[in-house]
This record gives structure tokens, sequence and C-alpha cells, in this order.
């Protein structure tokens, strides 16, 4: 069985073995960044369009 050193030691050089660090957006599945993409954009709507001050409607002609 490895000590604690051992095993910091071999995370340590297995992490700078690494080319580059890695984006966790990368790992993300396709569905998860479109919801995250909406959540960015739900909280962007609620900041431009608060309940506060409602759209005024207009009339077409």
């Amino acid at each position: 069985m490895k000590s604690t050193r051992q095993e910091t030691a071999h995370l340590r050089d297995a992490l700078a073995s690494l080319p580059e660090p890695v984006d966790l957006h990368d790992l993300m599945p396709p569905a998860d960044r479109w919801r995250e993409q909406d959540d960015f954009l739900e909280e962007a709507l609620e900041e431009t369009f608060p309940a506060s001050d409602p759209i005024s409607p207009s009339r077409v002609r």
C-alpha cells in the first residue's frame, strides 16, 4: 500500500504530465451546454425586462 506522500507525488507527477489544463466545458455533454446557455439567456432577459418596468404596448396602424 502506498503512503500518502507517495500518492501525492504520483498525482502531482500525473498532473504535470498533462499537456494543458482540462476545460470542464469540454467534458460537458451538449445537452448540458444548451441548458447552461438557456440559464444565461433567462438571466439576461430578467435583467433586461424587469417586472417592475413592463414594456408598454403600442398601437399598430
